[in-house]
């Protein structure tokens, strides 16, 4: 389960969006994208980073 598996990364504070393209917002931001970097996205998932106010992970299925 996909907020099972960011979780693990950093408290997961918000996700928005549906099918293909899901943006996730982490409470603990420097510590989410440090473990985004080295995150390996599972087959079929393609990741991009955005970095507004807080960190966001945009997930395309």
């Amino acid at each position: 389960d996909l907020k099972n598996r960011l979780n693990n990364l950093g408290s997961v504070s918000q996700m928005t969006g549906s099918g293909s393209s899901v943006f996730v917002y982490f409470r603990d931001c420097d510590r989410a994208f440090k473990a985004l970097e080295n995150y390996t996205p599972l087959e079929g998932e393609k990741v991009s980073f955005t970095r507004p106010t807080e960190y966001a992970f945009e997930l395309y299925g």
